[in-house]
């Protein structure tokens, strides 16, 4: 069990291993200018479980059969969400890439909202009109100082929090003895709920806002879109096992 206010930055991490966390790396020219949350930065954290063993055990006959050997059990999991990185393709004129530092590949509209999320929207995670494709000049013209080429976006890193996640298992369990299989010797029968609530934890939305081509941004239509989960929706298992 953990919760913390603070912060964890970095200048670049990813998270390998695990399917609840993102990356926060974008490898960028000057690194000392790209310290931001940690990819593992998850602010909120709290698990919790549980196990008692109903009263009944101590009856005898007939009731201790039908209300003896029953128990419950249960595992809560509540954390908030990881940093994201919503990002575009990088300009191209003649087949030529013309970005030659990694960094943002995104602009942040002037006093934007860069983490304008609807939490429960699945639809439209995020605000993507917060967010425009940075300059891009084909020629050499005035607006653009007599410079040819695609700048770099001013959007910081790791600027995105993801969903967070609330789940609920729980199992109820009822054990019968069986001498025949020794003095341990019982036939377990295990009723058991995944995600209890049945509550819709989202994944990660789609980060890529802009396709570049023919020297024009055009906005990704399913931008900001989430089409999968973090946990299954809520499942039911029943199961015997035999102990010896």
């Amino acid at each position: 069990m953990c919760s913390s206010d603070l912060k964890a930055t970095d200048t670049g991490s990813t998270i390998q291993g695990g399917v609840d966390f993102g990356a926060a790396d974008r490898t960028s020219f000057r690194r000392e200018k790209e310290p931001g949350l940690a990819g593992f930065d998850v602010r909120h954290s709290f698990y919790t479980n549980f196990i008692y063993d109903l009263p009944g055990e101590n009856l005898s006959g007939v009731s201790k059969a039908v209300l003896g050997g029953w128990g419950v059990a249960g595992l809560l999991r509540l954390n908030s969400g990881y940093p994201l990185n919503v990002s575009a393709a990088t300009p191209t004129l003649g087949g030529r890439a013309y970005q030659f530092v990694n960094g943002s590949t995104v602009d942040l509209i002037p006093n934007g909202d860069s983490n304008a999320i609807d939490a429960r929207n699945p639809d439209q995670y995020f605000d993507v009109t917060q967010f425009a494709y940075p300059q891009f000049c084909a020629t050499a013209a005035a607006a653009c100082g007599g410079n040819v080429g695609g700048f770099l976006g001013n959007l910081g890193r790791s600027t995105m929090i993801s969903p967070g996640v609330a789940n609920v298992d729980f199992t109820l369990t009822k054990d019968t003895g069986l001498p025949m299989f020794g003095e341990a010797g019982s036939l377990q029968f295990r009723f058991e709920l995944f995600n209890l609530l049945n509550r819709a934890n989202f994944s990660t939305p789609s980060l890529g806002l802009f396709n570049f081509a023919n020297n024009t941004a055009t906005r990704v239509s399913t931008a900001g879109q989430i089409t999968n989960t973090a946990t299954s929706s809520r499942q039911i298992q029943f199961a015997l096992k035999l102990i010896f």
